[in-house]
């Protein structure tokens, strides 16, 4: 769920591809071929970019947890959190027809990006964004950010869980609000093999192409500065890859 991924060159990317699920530790992804069980491949459609394609990780990540919340349609959805997930977020609603999405972020440069993925608005204060959602998603993996979601979510509302906080990290929490206010609280963690099908069945259809979330390109010998800017630094950023090219 990080914001960094590989990204192949053009011998790695022939006109038809399979994008494989990764479910245990494997070396030799980066090579020309790779052997994997067949249940854990999935064919791409020649159309689909890589750029696209490289996003399908995450992206199964989001749709997970947005289908478990089953937004219904003219649903007013506030997104917490600015990075890839969260942006991802932002985007895949769309799939449930929502009325609005609000995203509520930290670093003002997240604001173009979370316009194209699809947000009515941005915004960096709580205030601002305002409450009385019918699914608030927390993807900052903070503890504030949890506390937040569920002060936003209306009566009845859903409160959706994404982000990751450090282990052990708490979060004050009045049960008796929760209670009182019918609130549903979904914690979601990584994808399924359906999620995973589900969405190479969007990019190959066409219905999605979230490729637009790559801001910044690094050879794979320059890794380091990717981590770099993973960690940090100024300005927009949404998804970090390698590109890994022949030799």
């Amino acid at each position: 769920m990080s914001g960094l991924a590989s990204l192949p060159g053009t011998p790695h990317w022939p006109g038809r591809a399979w994008w494989w699920r990764a479910s245990w530790p494997a070396a030799g992804a980066a090579a020309d071929l790779v052997a994997v069980p067949s249940g854990l491949v999935h064919p791409i459609a020649p159309g689909v970019a890589a750029d696209d394609a490289v996003l399908t990780e995450p992206a199964a990540v989001v749709y997970r947890g947005l289908a478990r919340a089953q937004a219904a349609p003219g649903s007013r959805a506030l997104v917490i959190g600015d990075g890839t997930i969260a942006l991802l977020a932002v985007y895949l609603l769309r799939l449930w027809s929502p009325a609005e999405v609000v995203l509520l972020g930290r670093r003002a440069a997240q604001a173009q990006l979370a316009v194209t993925a699809g947000a009515a608005r941005f915004e960096t204060s709580p205030d601002a964004a305002g409450s009385g959602y019918d699914l608030v998603v927390e993807a900052a993996g903070s503890v504030q950010a949890a506390s937040a979601a569920v002060a936003a979510a209306r009566r009845g509302g859903t409160v959706l869980l994404l982000g990751l906080p450090p282990h052990g990290e708490t979060v004050a929490l009045a049960v008796d609000d929760v209670v009182n206010d019918d609130l549903a609280l979904l914690g979601s963690f990584s994808y399924t093999a359906a999620a995973w099908g589900d969405v190479v069945g969007l990019l190959n259809s066409g219905l999605i192409r979230p490729g637009f979330l790559i801001t910044h390109r690094f050879s794979l010998a320059d890794w380091e500065q990717a981590i770099a800017c993973l960690r940090g630094g100024d300005g927009q950023r949404g998804k970090v890859v390698l590109q890994i090219s022949p030799s």
